[in-house]
């Protein structure tokens, strides 16, 4: 069985443009897809206080955290790190 995931862009009153993305992935290659990004946010935070299991993948979280997110206090370039690393995955 394959997992499909989807997202879009979300509204914006002042942009005509509108964003839908996918990607299906076999569920056996699941357990080593979570293991990997789970390793790319430890990576990008083991110079850091924080402990990554409190973490996720939220892109849009990543790049605007709000006030109670765990991303709020880590600076900017270290947010974007995994986010370009699982990009490549």
């Amino acid at each position: 069985m394959y997992m499909l995931f989807v997202d879009e862009s979300g509204t914006n009153s002042k942009s005509a443009t509108f964003v839908l993305g996918g990607v299906a992935v076999h569920e056996s290659v699941m357990p080593a897809l979570n293991r990997r990004l789970d390793s790319i946010v430890t990576a990008a935070l083991h110079d850091t206080e924080a402990d990554s299991d409190d973490f996720e993948m939220h892109a849009s979280e990543i790049r605007n955290p709000g006030k109670k997110s765990p991303w709020k206090p880590i600076p900017f370039a270290v947010r974007e790190k995994p986010l370009r690393h699982a990009i490549g995955l």
